[in-house]
């Protein structure tokens, strides 16, 4: 278990990663996929996150809480896997063609090279992306499942 923060201490925290998380998700991943899943998937997951944190505290306001700190390791590297199987880069989208994903555009200089548009070689990247953004949506739950209340008040 974490050591005890207050209550709304974590609660801003826990804002500042989203904002953070979103900033370098949509800097990483500039493109319309990318923004639909921001807007359509991501930014509604926060909100009811944070709606859920605030109905929580407003009976809790003054206490403090504990979540366990090793669900902080898969939140990260679920995190990073959904930033580098991001899409990246999507010539041809809208007319069908598969995005590259992050780890693609940066190792590969295909998509650079062509204007064809060749299915990419890395299938498998760019399929872990809807499952990672799962896991890692998964994983932010289990996080905030895990918030325990004390009894203690928080030191005026």
């Amino acid at each position: 278990m974490s050591p005890a923060i207050a209550f709304n201490k974590f609660i801003l925290l826990f804002s500042l990663y989203i904002i953070l998380s979103l900033v370098i998700y949509l800097t990483t991943s500039f493109t319309s996929p990318a923004w639909i899943v921001a807007f359509f998937v991501l930014l509604p997951f926060y909100g009811i996150c944070l709606l859920s944190l605030l109905a929580r505290a407003t009976k809790n306001w003054k206490v403090k809480i504990k979540y366990r700190t090793f669900l902080l390791i898969p939140v990260s590297i679920f995190q990073l896997v959904k930033i580098i199987s991001s899409p990246a880069s999507c010539y041809g989208w809208h007319q069908g063609k598969s995005c590259y994903s992050l780890i693609q555009a940066l190792l590969t200089t295909e998509n650079i090279r062509t204007f064809a548009r060749t299915p990419a070689p890395w299938q498998i990247v760019e399929l872990a992306f809807p499952v990672t953004l799962v896991l890692y949506l998964l994983s932010i739950v289990a996080l905030l499942r895990s918030i325990r209340v004390r009894d203690f008040p928080i030191d005026s």
